[in-house]
């Protein structure tokens, strides 16, 4: 485990999200891009355990929020526990092998879309804008896998970025 910066983890979370308002659309396929703040608190959880999943999840999810958020507080809420989550159980892992890297990002962008649709049905249900037998699985599965498969795809070269921003040994 690593000694990671807080402000370290403030400035790269910003870079973040200035690539994805404005370099993503460059490399969305089909209308899918990668989930650039879920890696972004998956390397600071493998590299900097508890404490950088922590900050890293937390302030993600706030800048997520406020730029791109649909329910205040919703990406708050599961990067944080995200980042803890991966923090404790998950720091000693085989962070370095391309494939722990792609198989722990598809697992945790697959958790993601489904607690994001099943909130964001939740909260459009109870405002009536969407009917309580309206069945969004059928749009979900096709998204989410794609959604999925990029973001772990994606994962190992933004790990090796992050590695080399911080010159991180194996």
């Amino acid at each position: 485990m690593y000694q990671i910066n807080v402000i370290c983890i403030i400035l790269v979370v910003l870079l973040v999200a200035i690539f994805d308002l404005t370099g993503a659309y460059y490399i969305k396929v089909c209308d899918v891009k990668p989930d650039f703040f879920l890696i972004a608190v998956l390397f600071f959880s493998l590299y900097g355990g508890l404490r950088g999943g922590l900050w890293s999840g937390f302030i993600s999810g706030l800048v997520k929020d406020i730029f791109i958020g649909e329910v205040f507080g919703m990406n708050i809420l599961f990067l944080t526990l995200a980042g803890l989550f991966f923090g404790y159980n998950f720091s000693k892992f085989y962070r370095e092998r391309p494939s722990a890297q792609f198989i722990l990002t598809f697992l945790l962008s697959v958790v993601y879309i489904l607690f994001y649709y099943n909130f964001l049905k939740l909260t459009h249900y109870a405002s009536g804008s969407i009917p309580a037998d309206a069945r969004i699985w059928p749009l979900l599965l096709p998204v989410g896998v794609s959604f999925s498969l990029y973001t772990a795809v994606a994962a190992p070269f933004f790990f090796f970025i992050f590695r080399n921003m911080f010159r991180l040994s194996h």
